[in-house]
């Protein structure tokens, strides 16, 4: 989220305006030698956080993509992303988060 947000300082011009600046965003995640890609899901408050992103800067997530745990990389969208199955990251799992997206499989 912080890239997103240091990405959005440069469009402030166009925060409420209809046409924002349209990005996609890749997330991957390698091994310490970097040979393997590892799994790069965005965590539940990283999604939540990209699908508010276009309401309060100039800028508008169109795709994301992402490595998933075979390494294969996957393509979806902000509003897709909300009805994936997210994690909770150590840090907010050790400061009592709770989930905000439910999932019926969970």
């Amino acid at each position: 989220m912080d890239a997103c947000y240091k990405v959005a300082r440069k469009h402030t011009d166009k925060r409420n305006k209809k046409n924002k600046v349209s990005y996609d965003l890749i997330v991957i995640r390698t091994s310490n030698s970097g040979t393997k890609l590892g799994n790069s899901q965005l965590c539940e408050r990283c999604v939540l956080g990209v699908n508010n992103l276009s309401k309060k800067t100039g800028i508008k997530i169109k795709k994301i993509y992402y490595t998933d745990i075979n390494g294969t990389i996957k393509k979806t969208t902000p509003y897709n992303m909300l009805f994936i199955k997210q994690h909770i990251s150590a840090y907010y799992k050790n400061n009592n988060y709770k989930p905000i997206l439910c999932h019926p499989c969970q």
